[in-house]
This record gives C-alpha cells, sequence and structure tokens, in this order.
C-alpha cells in the first residue's frame, strides 16, 4: 500500500516495501522522479547550508531548475523532515 503525503511544498508517494519516494509536486510545477533517502538527506543537507541565503536553486534529475525563496526553502526542509520520519 502506498501512503501519500501532501507537504508544504511537496507532494510524494511512499512507496511501501521499498524505500523510495516518488515526488509529484515541486511548489506548483509537476514533476514525476523516484528519489531514495539518501538522495532526500542530501537535498536537505544542501538546503540547511544554504538557510540563509536570500533564495536557493536545486534541480531534481538535471530537469528545470526550481529557485526557492527562504521561506520556501524552510517548507521544503519541513516537508523533508516529514517524509523521512
Amino acid at each position: 500500500m502506498d501512503h501519500i503525503l501532501e507537504g508544504e511544498l511537496v507532494n510524494k508517494n511512499v512507496l511501501t516495501g521499498d524505500v523510495t519516494f516518488e515526488v509529484n509536486k515541486i511548489k506548483q510545477l509537476e514533476v514525476k522522479t523516484t528519489l531514495d533517502s539518501e538522495q532526500l538527506r542530501s537535498i536537505y543537507q544542501y538546503l540547511q547550508k544554504g538557510r540563509e541565503e536570500e533564495y536557493q536553486i536545486i534541480t531534481i534529475d538535471d530537469q528545470i531548475p526550481i529557485r526557492l525563496s527562504k521561506e520556501e526553502t524552510n517548507q521544503l526542509s519541513r516537508d523533508i523532515q516529514a517524509i523521512l520520519q
């Protein structure tokens, strides 16, 4: 059975029996990518290192760059924490 989490910036499915996460949406952008917990931790660490910056840019699977404001960076960090718990 899959579990769905709708965070402030991220919608994702937890694929049970597996340690992968299907990310469906970041901000208003529809995406379809699968990340493992190590990849999510890396994104989280990147966000934490730059959390005082005015904005940060991330890419998922080398797709379109996504610009995050300081508030969005904090929201995405909270979403990732919820996913990893």
